[in-house]
């Protein structure tokens, strides 16, 4: 089989900031996108390109840290640097409801470590 007939999905992410940004991304081949720090500073902005371009093409990544203190997952923004104060479970809970159609949860503890994915 040539490499042109194989069909290899692409999902993309990483400082989409709009539904203008999305468009671009998907008009040059992207299937999906993937959204982070933007979906959590802007939680509308999911809804709005799930009702633009489908909710099978809206992924959201959600990069989970367990803190001790708090005895509870929150998510991060900016690739893990950045700690928020929304539970990983509640954002689970609302993204779903504003329409995304995939997610990517990453435990930042375990990222890297080859020690699989944090079960707890």
């Amino acid at each position: 089989m040539c490499i042109r007939c194989r069909f290899i999905p692409l999902t993309v992410g990483g400082g989409i900031q709009n539904l203008d940004d999305i468009t671009q991304l998907l008009n040059h081949g992207a299937d999906k996108i993937s959204l982070n720090s933007s979906a959590l500073k802007h939680p509308e902005l999911i809804r709005q390109a799930s009702e633009k371009f489908g909710r099978q093409c809206i992924c959201i990544a959600i990069d989970s840290f367990y803190d001790k203190d708090r005895k509870d997952y929150f998510c991060t923004t900016h690739g893990g640097k950045k700690l928020t104060d929304v539970r990983v479970y509640d954002w689970v809970q609302e993204v779903e409801l504003l329409g995304a159609g995939e997610l990517l949860i990453t435990s930042m503890h375990h990222d890297g470590m080859k020690q699989g994915f944090d079960i707890e």
